[in-house]
């Protein structure tokens, strides 16, 4: 009898709101491990779901945590400079939440530089989000990886063509 079989098990996923007058951030980062470019991005909803900001940008990234931790730093300087607070992050990395937590040699720098940016805002909240429920930052973060230029942010006032129509599908609480 064979105990690791590969059932596969539904979970279903939707996108939630924040709190009453809280923000949402959420977070990605793409990665080419064959060009170490990335792609980092990240967008910002109020508690109805509706669009407040959001960045994206092409840049240098070692792995998939270097990516995904810029696309947190770059989120909450956007937070900290917007005052966009208190503030619900959801992130799909379990890395990136681990390495805030027990730290990471590779990436100190970047983790401390996290760590004091959180340390600024009031009121936070971070979780883990499953990939399908951050589906409109990933398509950002994809976009962000064939811009142009390098590490030059692009700052969206409002929400690009490319994830309206999954902002849309998160505020109808469409199950994935």
């Amino acid at each position: 009898m064979n105990l690791y079989t590969n059932q596969k098990k539904e979970i279903k996923i939707r996108w939630h709101k924040p709190p009453l007058k809280w923000f949402k951030l959420k977070i990605d980062g793409a990665f080419d491990c064959k060009s170490n470019i990335g792609g980092i991005a990240g967008l910002f909803r109020d508690h109805n779901g509706d669009w407040i900001t959001g960045y994206g940008c092409k840049c240098f990234a070692n792995s998939p945590l270097h990516a995904e931790l810029l696309a947190l730093d770059h989120g909450l300087q956007v937070a900290i400079n917007r005052n966009l607070q208190p503030l619900e992050i959801e992130i799909d990395s379990t890395d990136v939440i681990k390495a805030l937590s027990i730290g990471n040699d590779t990436y100190s720098s970047l983790i401390s530089s996290c760590r004091w940016l959180l340390s600024q805002l009031q009121n936070i909240l971070i979780r883990h989000s499953f990939r399908e429920g951050n589906h409109a930052a990933h398509l950002l973060a994809k976009e962000a990886s064939k811009m142009s230029h390098l590490n030059v942010r692009k700052n969206y006032a409002i929400s690009p063509t490319s994830v309206v129509h999954q902002l849309s599908l998160d505020k109808s609480s469409t199950m994935f």
